[in-house]
């Protein structure tokens, strides 16, 4: 008995993606994104207000800018500089890690971060 040998298609093999902090990653849903005058306008917004609701909206409406700047190795430490609410709003941090890993994955660091990330980012940040 011989066998039908019909060729294979040859299958491609996936373009790896960058993981981890490299990835880059974009707002799944939510707010509209700033860009442009816009984007630069609520950016200077947010340097002289106060009012943490207003900071919150305008600080989800330039998530994306925010993640280019990141990314950016020429200008990834001008983030708190350009973005200094994050030293004085709670919540904001967790508000950005929400909206690139979702809420689901935002709970669990809120969860584990006194036991397990907080000493050991303080323990990196001496080095």
């Amino acid at each position: 008995m011989s066998r039908n040998k019909s060729p294979r298609p040859v299958k491609a093999s996936p373009v790896p993606q960058a993981q981890g902090p490299h990835r880059r990653r974009s707002v799944a849903s939510g707010p509209e994104q700033l860009d442009g005058d816009a984007c630069l306008e609520a950016v200077s917004f947010l340097v002289h207000c106060h009012d943490e609701p207003s900071v919150f909206q305008k600080m989800k409406m330039t998530f994306e800018h925010r993640q280019n700047l990141v990314h950016d190795s020429q200008r990834t430490t001008d983030v708190l500089k350009t973005f200094p609410r994050f030293l004085d709003v709670k919540g904001l941090l967790n508000q950005d890690f929400a909206l690139l890993f979702g809420e689901e994955t935002s709970s669990k660091l809120l969860e584990k971060w006194d036991t397990t990330f907080k000493p050991k980012v303080i323990e990196e940040a001496k080095h």
